[in-house]
């Protein structure tokens, strides 16, 4: 299969697809839930200009709205856009309809299949999440469904980073528990970016359920997104949002971008340590930890 090329790549972008959701999780940077999906101009936009390495499909929670899953996958299909693999995440409270899991296999298919596993799937499992389904079951029926989501095709892990270390954003900024809630690391670049004449090669960005970017979508509270985002991509193309963002570093050398992308995959293996008590002799020191 011939794959069509773009000049500009990034490596991982974040669709912040929807807005809804069925548990109010203290912990959670979203804020409330909305009945808002991201409509398709908005992945017009992103998809019709870069080549994207990984796409992360983030809500919200997705099987609340399989229908966003089939745009994204006409808007893929329009713009002969394949990613190299995608990544979806379900706070494991519900099954999943037909149109869900349909859209999933469509999803492996519009991947390039270079990957071993081009659809992951994580479920969270985390403390937090486990405390919000009890309103809605009991703890053996989300157990056990949980389970259940662990055996399907798509799954990749469990996500209980939230275990190990809170972001103090959203209504973790009111947490009050056992485990350690700190300032994100703002001052760490998550978007850089190399230019070879009109051609973009980027790390990461994200994407808001409206369109606004961002260079990390974990750590804003969506209440100000509007305000601290690089711009929208209904109104400037990523290469020029990206370029001209003060908060993206320009790069030298594509192996910059690279040596970027590794330092940051460090990171979130250390926080995904650090939540599952396997540290092994790390420092547990957040504010100690030195990256090259």
């Amino acid at each position: 299969m011939w794959m069509k090329l773009f000049k500009n790549n990034i490596a991982g972008v974040g669709l912040g697809l929807t807005r809804k959701c069925n548990l109010g999780c203290v912990h959670c940077s979203a804020g409330d839930a909305q009945n808002l999906n991201m409509q398709k101009d908005v992945m017009r936009a992103v998809f019709s200009q870069a080549h994207i390495k990984t796409l992360f499909c983030l809500g919200g929670e997705l099987m609340l709205a399989p229908e966003v899953l089939s745009d994204v996958n006409d808007v893929l299909e329009e713009c002969d856009n394949q990613p190299d693999s995608a990544v979806i995440i379900t706070n494991g409270t519900m099954k999943g309809d037909k149109q869900y899991w349909e859209q999933l296999r469509r999803l492996r298919d519009n991947c390039l299949g270079i990957e071993k596993q081009p659809v992951q799937m994580y479920v969270s499992y985390d403390k937090f999440h486990q405390e919000a389904a009890r309103k809605l079951m009991s703890a053996e029926e989300y157990r056990q469904n949980v389970m259940e989501l662990a055996g399907n095709e798509f799954f990749h892990d469990f996500n209980v980073a939230a275990n190990g270390m809170l972001w103090k954003s959203g209504r973790a900024r009111n947490y009050v528990g056992d485990v350690e809630v700190v300032e994100p690391p703002y001052d760490m670049p998550w978007t850089g970016y190399f230019k070879y004449h009109d051609a973009l090669f980027a790390t990461s960005l994200a994407v808001s359920t409206l369109g606004d970017v961002f260079d990390n979508f974990d750590w804003r509270d969506y209440d100000a997104q509007k305000s601290s985002s690089f711009g929208n991509v209904l109104d400037k193309s990523i290469y020029e949002i990206i370029t001209t963002s003060p908060g993206a570093i320009k790069c030298e050398t594509v192996g910059d971008i690279e040596r970027m992308r590794l330092r940051h995959s460090a990171f979130k293996t250390y926080l995904r340590a650090k939540a599952q008590n396997t540290m092994l002799g790390g420092d547990p020191d957040l504010t100690k930890m030195n990256f090259v």
